[in-house]
């Protein structure tokens, strides 16, 4: 034996990739299997009669965490892609005729959502504040260690996280806290609606 250190990562998304260097350059030799023929996981594309098909998700969500991660790797983000914000995240249609834009203009969205229940802009304000706070919440302190063994993870002090990051609700559940029009409810949880463009 030679003594050196090698790995096998199974597929090359982002997860695999991002492994696959921190490994190599901790001394590894890394071997990489694909089962396409491109490499990108969730961010990989087809090609068809010059039409381009994402294969994941289009909306660059979390970007500290990959923030994060590129810095790790002496990448700067801003050096490899331009990134563009959008007037319309997105668009959802009710069958009634009823539209819903969600945008980052607080002022149009806050006309859309009160046109549709008084008060419920101010309610989807203190949604999304909470929801970060949870988000930060779990990030540091569950999702973002490693637990070893289950008696790592169970805890008194994680159990009473878990109550506090409402893990017992149904995300339906919780949103009827902040909407009683079920247009708001489904357009805030994305369940059983028709989501397309409108325009």
């Amino acid at each position: 034996m030679s003594g050196e250190k090698t790995a096998v990562i199974i597929g090359a998304g982002i997860a695999g990739i991002t492994t696959s260097i921190y490994l190599a350059r901790q001394g590894y030799k890394v071997t990489v299997y694909e089962k396409n023929a491109a490499p990108g996981g969730r961010c990989g594309q087809i090609i068809r009669e010059g039409h381009r098909f994402d294969l994941g998700a289009t909306i660059y969500l979390m970007p500290e965490v990959y923030r994060k991660v590129f810095e790790s790797l002496d990448i700067k983000p801003e050096t490899l892609f331009e990134s563009t914000p959008l007037p319309t995240l997105y668009n959802i249609c009710f069958e009634d005729g009823t539209q819903i834009a969600f945008t980052p203009d607080k002022n149009k969205l806050s006309e859309q959502l009160e046109n549709i229940e008084k008060g419920s802009f101010s309610k989807s304000e203190k949604l999304v504040d909470e929801g970060y706070k949870n988000f930060q919440l779990a990030i540091n302190n569950l999702l973002g260690k490693n637990f070893y063994s289950l008696f790592e993870f169970i805890t008194l002090k994680n159990a009473a996280m878990l109550l506090k990051l409402k893990t017992h609700l149904r995300h339906t559940q919780y949103i009827k806290r902040f909407f009683k029009n079920d247009h708001l409810q489904k357009a805030f949880t994305c369940t059983k609606i028709r989501q397309q463009s409108c325009w």
